[in-house]
């Protein structure tokens, strides 16, 4: 078993999240939520990501849950914890933005392609500007 980081989570405040693994890299957009207090959003986040992980959620799925309990976190007073009943109806967006290995882990794509059809030279995706903004900052 190789030591180390197997992911890393970069929230972006309204910008979204960014979630880099050695499989690639995703973005969420964040959920329209009225923002109260932001204090615990970050802490609400990593909560969300754990959460998805431990019930067996992908990258995907872990980055969108992250979203949706730092969102609900953020349209609450002061440092109250969001529960399941506070979750934004609207669910983040997650694009993904690089496979490191290329080799493509979605359905229907031939793993024996040269590229995948999902890499960001293939799909023109590039970071939106706001989130490349907050991550020089």
């Amino acid at each position: 078993m190789g030591l180390g980081l197997g992911a890393v989570m970069v929230t972006l405040g309204p910008a979204g999240a960014v979630l880099v693994t050695a499989d690639g890299a995703w973005h969420a957009t964040a959920p329209e939520v009225p923002v109260v207090s932001t204090v615990g959003a970050g802490d609400s986040s990593v909560a969300g990501y754990i959460l998805a992980d431990v019930n067996g959620g992908d990258e995907a799925e872990r980055l969108r849950t992250a979203m949706a309990y730092g969102s609900a976190a953020a349209s609450l007073p002061g440092t109250t914890l969001p529960t399941p009943a506070d979750l934004p109806e609207q669910a983040a967006v997650v694009t993904l933005a690089l496979l490191s290995r290329g080799v493509c882990r979605c359905r229907g794509a031939d793993p024996r392609a040269r590229a995948c059809p999902h890499t960001p030279a293939a799909t023109g995706w590039r970071l939106p500007a706001a989130a490349r903004d907050r991550l020089r900052h």
